[in-house]
């Protein structure tokens, strides 16, 4: 299973897209679902920055504001690549 877009939530909830659906999640169930996957590191890092953050404005912090935040999407990654490979095939087919 290979994760494709990472949005958070709230309360140290995500929404995950995989390759094969989505679903809501909290970092411990995506490490379980994909241990091995790069991206996790990239959700590990927000979650520090947010309690940084939180830290340095215990009095008027919201943590509201980073609901729907976008954390990674390589869907267009996947789309570039996607194209790539249809363009050989036609390309090896003319040849």
């Amino acid at each position: 299973m290979k994760i494709h877009k990472v949005s958070y939530i709230e309360n140290g909830y995500f929404e995950v897209k995989y390759n094969i659906g989505t679903v809501v999640q909290d970092l411990d169930a995506i490490k379980m679902t994909c241990p091995l996957d790069k991206s996790i590191k990239d959700i590990i890092m927000f979650l520090r920055t947010l309690k940084l953050e939180r830290l340095q404005n215990e009095d008027d912090y919201d943590e509201l504001k980073y609901r729907n935040h976008v954390i990674l999407d390589i869907s267009d990654e996947l789309n570039k690549r996607k194209d790539m490979l249809d363009a050989m095939s036609m390309y090896a087919k003319l040849h």
